[in-house]
This record gives structure tokens, sequence and C-alpha cells, in this order.
């Protein structure tokens, strides 16, 4: 519990392993390049947090994981979360009413990633998913695009399977 102060990580990179739950937290600063090999809880009910990235990289290529509570808002801005993979980095939503708000962010994958519920939205100036040759998916969970521009980057991939956006009738 850090008590509605922000907690600023150190200023050097580092590596965080074992699991830190984060009780009803604000606001979270990275001020250097963090691997995470280990799980961040964020909650309880009906909180939200922010991790505010200042241009840095958040790795979870080592087994790291961000774990959203039910009913909690986690939102990231200014940062590019490395390592997203089915088998190796994780970003779990626990129910369908868990948040994840990107801004000025990059999700950059390194292998096939589902996010399987939970709510998805991407705002402000950039955001953006880079994907190699791997695949995103955005199955039960909503996802939401508002005044961003989010770039889908295939690389090497065929444009088979494009962003297409959902307009109810």
């Amino acid at each position: 519990d850090i008590n509605s102060h922000t907690l600023h990580f150190p200023g050097k990179a580092s590596v965080w392993g074992g699991s830190l739950y984060f009780l009803s937290a604000t606001d979270m600063t990275l001020n250097a390049h963090l691997t995470l090999t280990g799980e961040w809880y964020f909650g309880p009910d009906n909180s939200v947090a922010v991790l505010q990235g200042n241009g840095n990289v958040l790795d979870l290529s080592n087994g790291g994981s961000l774990i959203v509570q039910n009913g909690v808002g986690l939102g990231v801005t200014d940062v590019v979360i490395k390592g997203l993979s089915e088998t190796q980095g994780t970003i779990v939503m626990w129910d369908t009413n868990s948040t994840l708000s990107l801004s000025n962010a990059v999700l950059h994958l390194t292998g096939n990633y589902s996010f399987t519920q939970g709510r998805l939205y991407f705002y402000g100036a950039n955001s953006m998913i880079v994907t190699g040759t791997n695949v995103l998916t955005i199955g039960s969970a909503v996802a939401t695009i508002d005044a961003t521009t989010l770039e889908y980057d295939p690389l090497s991939l065929p444009d088979t399977h494009p962003i297409v956006p959902y307009i109810p009738d």
C-alpha cells in the first residue's frame, strides 16, 4: 500500500522479481528501463492506477505479468511494454470490468497474444501495436480507440488480417 502517493522506480536499469501488490495505488513512475520477472497485481475493486513510463521500457519478456484485478483500471502512458506473448510476458485482465488504458504506448509482441476479457482503451496522440510476425487478438475483450493513432505494423506478414473497425448500424 503506497497510501495514495507516487512510487518512483529507480533511475537506473533494474530487474524486479517476485510478486508486488499495488493496493489502491494511484501513481507509479518509471525512471529507467525496468525488467519485470514477477507479477504486479493492481487492485482491489474499483481502484485506478497510473503507470507513467517517461519514454522507458517495461520488459515482460522474462515471464513478467501485469495483473489487473476485478473492476480495476490501469492507465499506462509514455511507455514501451516489451515481450508480450502467450508464453513470456502477459497482461492479465481478471474480469470483463478490468480496464487497461494506453496513451502514447507501444505493445511490442514477441509472440502471439490474446486479450480474452476486460476493456482496452487506446487514447491520446499516439498509441500503437508493434507485432513483428505475431498476431494480437482481442477476443471477448472490448477495445475502444478514441482520438488516437493506432498503428498496425505486420512487418513481414502479408496484410491478410487488417484492423477493421466495427461501426454499429
